[in-house]
């Protein structure tokens, strides 16, 4: 298993088995990921696998609550409290910075809302 997931093993290539096993019922893949509709990592039944892009796949986890964001990211420096106080502040981006102990591009990334997702963003 790798991280929950089934590994599928062939003398020329391992691969993990949803991804397999959605190739064996439904032909080949493209680029996009195997999502499961059940959530069950090493899941291999192919009516609970569909395609959808990263990005999909990246909402849905989201969705799920089977990701960390916000402030319950583990790398995280700011609380979403601080993050409102930020993006309420009338100071320049420097003093705020310095405030927080954070960088003046990150404090421009929040304000623009491209760096903190408490709540389901489209992700581009």
């Amino acid at each position: 298993m790798k991280n929950g997931y089934g590994l599928f093993r062939s003398p020329k290539k391992h691969d993990l088995a949803h991804r397999v096993a959605y190739r064996l019922f439904n032909g080949l893949l493209d680029n996009r990921d195997v999502m499961h509709k059940c959530d069950v990592r090493n899941c291999v039944n192919p009516e609970h696998l569909s395609l959808g892009t990263r990005l999909e796949n990246m909402q849905d986890a989201k969705a799920k609550g089977r990701v960390c964001f916000g402030e319950r990211h583990g790398r995280s420096k700011l609380t979403n409290e601080q993050v409102d106080l930020i993006n309420k502040s009338d100071k320049f981006q420097k003093e705020i910075a310095l405030e927080f102990g954070i960088s003046q591009s990150h404090v421009s990334c929040l304000k623009r809302g491209s760096k903190w997702q408490n709540k389901i963003v489209n992700w581009v």
